[in-house]
């Protein structure tokens, strides 16, 4: 709405000066010309004014801000990634289950905290249901990240679903927030 409002007002700012200037001395060329600037100015105007408010992510690694409100985000520093990685958390982790997630993790002092959801195909056949329960592992972890302890030594984590049924959002934030609750007790 107010992306409109502004082009709206340098619209009308241009009418009036072409109309002030230009229209009673009958010069049509510099009328085209300030109307064709105009037009070009808004057209880039308009273009920047998503890009103006918004914040760097990368530089927003923390899930806890400076003044101690928890950060939502879910960047990709925190995605664990790697097949080393990966197959050190499956082979040689612990584990817990805390239905509909079994939460299997190793510690790793090197690096920050880092997570992975899984969601086996021998579970759900179409990856459109693999899909959706991904994406509520994440955003259930995405707002609950905040109940781990920011100071402590890192962890590699694999949240893996093991029902058969998509469950809903709401069973799966409350299991992720009491998974995060145990995998804190546990560090």
């Amino acid at each position: 709405m107010k992306k409109i409002v502004f082009l709206f007002l340098l619209a009308t700012i241009e009418i009036t000066l072409s109309a002030v200037f230009f229209a009673p001395f009958g010069c049509r060329f510099y009328h085209n010309f300030l109307h064709l600037f105009f037009g070009i100015f808004c057209i880039v105007v308009y273009l920047q004014l998503p890009r103006m408010n918004k914040i760097d992510s990368s530089a927003c690694y923390s899930s806890v801000d400076m003044e101690g409100k928890p950060k939502y985000t879910l960047s990709r520093n925190e995605r664990l990634k790697g097949t080393k990685a990966v197959q050190q958390v499956f082979a040689g982790g612990e584990s817990f289950t805390c239905y509909p997630l079994r939460v299997l993790y190793v510690r790793d002092a090197e690096s920050r905290t880092q997570v992975l959801f899984s969601v086996p195909k021998k579970r759900f056949r179409h990856a459109v249901d693999r899909n959706r329960l991904k994406r509520l592992m994440r955003e259930a972890y995405r707002l609950n990240k905040h109940v781990l302890p920011q100071k402590t030594e890192g962890l590699h984590v694999a949240f893996v679903a093991i029902t058969d049924v998509l469950p809903s959002f709401d069973l799966v934030q409350k299991k992720m927030r009491e998974a995060l609750l145990l995998l804190a007790e546990k560090q």
